[in-house]
């Protein structure tokens, strides 16, 4: 009986210490085991362990932005948990943490939609495939039907600025131009896949600053 008494008040002692609340300020709590959530989700979808600090401007930021949306334009919230249901499953967003970190994912990609619509240009594209250690792919005569070699197109400038006009009218015309011959450059899903997550990954960093001085802007 002892012994039983013992262990409830330890699960008792062991939940409040992850329940122990490590920020209180403007309106704004965080728990210890809110730090912990956050810091795995984010370790499970970017690979980068974060420290205690950066986490936790990570969540203040993120918890900030949510409540300026949900304050100023509630349909635009009620859309993104919407989507997020439709995408996940309402049960694999109960968690809220979970649920904020999706959420504010969707309203951070908004901003990187608008970049992308307003101001993303093939300089822009020229400096993502110059990171690149080589961009190999295969080129047909008669519209991939059979592939003639592989080429790498990193510093190629004509389908570069061919890429990039596709990709603004949501186009899948992609060509270059051999011995100044027009041939087709043959994607497949994944590596198409790839070039999109390159160019997001880009304008999120490019963008951040400004978004964060922009949303610090409003919310402060």
């Amino acid at each position: 009986m002892a012994y039983k008494i013992l262990a409830v008040i330890m699960i008792f002692i062991f939940d409040l210490s992850f329940s122990e609340i490590i920020y209180d300020k403007n309106n704004i709590t965080i728990s210890q085991i809110e730090l912990n959530e956050y810091h795995k989700i984010f370790e499970e979808n970017y690979n980068i362990n974060l420290t205690k600090n950066d986490t936790l401007k990570r969540i203040i930021l993120m918890k900030k932005v949510i409540k300026y949306v949900e304050i100023n334009d509630k349909e635009f919230l009620n859309k993104i948990d919407q989507n997020l249901i439709n995408q996940f499953g309402e049960e694999e967003i109960n968690n809220r943490i979970k649920k904020d970190f999706l959420r504010f994912l969707k309203i951070r990609y908004e901003y990187v939609s608008s970049y992308f619509t307003n101001q993303f240009n093939v300089n822009d594209l020229e400096i993502i495939f110059n990171s690149l250690q080589f961009l190999k792919l295969p080129i047909s005569i008669n519209n991939c039907n059979t592939i003639e070699k592989i080429v790498d197109v990193k510093r190629d400038k004509f389908f570069i600025k061919n890429l990039y006009e596709n990709l603004k009218n949501n186009s899948q015309n992609f060509k270059t131009k051999i011995n100044n011959e027009l041939v087709s450059i043959c994607f497949n899903s994944k590596t198409f896949k790839f070039i999109e997550d390159e160019i997001i990954s880009y304008i999120e960093k490019k963008t951040e600053s400004d978004f964060n001085k922009l949303i610090y802007g409003k919310i402060n």
